[in-house]
C-alpha cells in the first residue's frame, strides 16, 4: 500500500497558493486510490479549505505535527489515544496554543529587534504578509498548536534557540515563517499515522512517500520510505534538505511535486 505525505506551501501549492501544475499527478493518485496526506504548518481550517479544493477526504496533519485529524469513519479500528470531536478523531501531539503564546511573549523580551507573531497582527497585516485574502487570513490566524512569527533581524534567532534548550518548546522554519511549537514535528505525526494505516491494512506492506521543500519538512522526509525535495521559488533547493539522503526533483513547487508522482506511479 502506498501513501503520499505532502507539504503544502512551496510544495504542492505555489506562491499563489495554486496547484494547477500538479493536476496530472493528483489525477494519478485519485485513479490509483493512493491516499494523499496533507502535512503542513497550516491550521485545521486552512487545510480543510485546501482539501475541499483538492477533493481530498483523507486524514491530515496540522501545524507542523501539532495534531492529526482523521475523519470519523475513515478506519475500521478504533483510534487509540485519540478523541472524537466535530466528526474527526483527533490525536494531539503538540502543546496548547495558550502555552505557546505565553512562551512567545517571554521570548520577545530576549531579542533586540521586532519579533511579531500572528497573534500580534490584525487580519489585514496577516493578509499583507502572506498574500492571502482576508477570509483566508482569518483561517490562518486560528492557531491551536503553534505561533508563526517574523524577526526584523534573523540573526537573533540564535538567542531564541539557545533559550529554548532543555524546554518543551522548539523552533522550526517553513517556506515563509519561523514557528514556535511544542515537542512535536511532522515526523512524529507521520510515524503515528503510518502505524495506524498499517494496523488497518495488516496484509499489505506500507510504502510511504514524502514531498517537501523546507527545513520544517525534514522530520517528515526522515520518516518515509521515499523522500523527495522540490525546488523553492528561487529555483534552488533548501540547504538543510540537501544534506539529507533525499531525491532532489527539478521543478519549483507543484511542478516538481508532479514530477515526483510521475516518477513513482506513471
Amino acid at each position: 500500500m502506498y501513501i503520499v505525505f505532502s507539504d503544502l506551501d512551496g510544495t504542492l501549492l505555489d506562491n499563489r497558493y495554486k496547484f494547477d501544475e500538479a493536476e496530472d499527478g493528483l489525477d494519478i493518485l485519485r485513479d490509483k486510490n493512493i491516499p494523499l496526506i496533507l502535512c503542513s504548518s497550516k491550521t485545521r481550517l486552512e487545510i480543510e479549505e485546501v482539501r475541499f479544493r483538492l477533493r481530498n477526504n483523507e486524514p491530515f496533519i496540522v501545524e507542523n505535527g501539532g495534531a492529526i485529524f482523521i475523519p470519523e469513519d475513515y478506519f475500521e479500528k478504533t483510534i487509540e489515544k485519540g478523541f472524537l470531536r466535530e466528526n474527526y478523531w483527533i490525536i494531539e501531539i503538540g502543546l496548547d496554543y495558550s502555552a505557546i503564546r505565553k512562551k512567545f511573549q517571554e521570548l520577545k523580551q530576549i531579542v533586540s529587534c521586532s519579533m511579531r507573531g500572528f497573534s500580534d497582527m490584525n487580519l489585514e497585516e496577516i493578509s499583507d504578509i502572506t498574500e492571502l485574502s482576508i477570509e483566508d487570513a482569518e483561517k490562518a490566524s486560528r492557531r491551536e498548536y503553534s505561533e508563526p512569527f517574523i524577526l526584523d533581524d534573523e540573526t537573533e534567532i540564535k538567542k531564541i534557540e539557545q533559550s529554548l534548550l532543555n524546554t518543551p518548546y522548539f523552533l522550526t522554519r517553513g517556506a515563509r515563517f519561523f514557528h514556535l511549537m511544542g515537542p512535536n514535528d511532522k515526523g512524529m505525526a507521520v510515524r503515528i499515522l503510518a502505524d495506524i494505516y498499517q494496523k488497518n491494512y495488516v496484509e499489505e506492506p506500507l510504502i510511504t512517500i514524502g514531498i517537501g521543500d523546507s527545513k520544517n519538512d525534514i522530520p517528515m522526509l526522515e520518516n518515509v520510505t521515499h523522500p523527495f525535495a522540490v525546488q523553492k521559488v528561487n529555483g534552488r533547493f533548501d540547504q538543510d534538505i540537501m544534506l539529507l539522503n533525499v531525491k532532489l526533483m527539478e521543478g519549483i513547487g507543484p511542478k516538481g511535486w508532479n514530477e515526483v508522482i510521475f516518477s513513482m506511479f506513471s
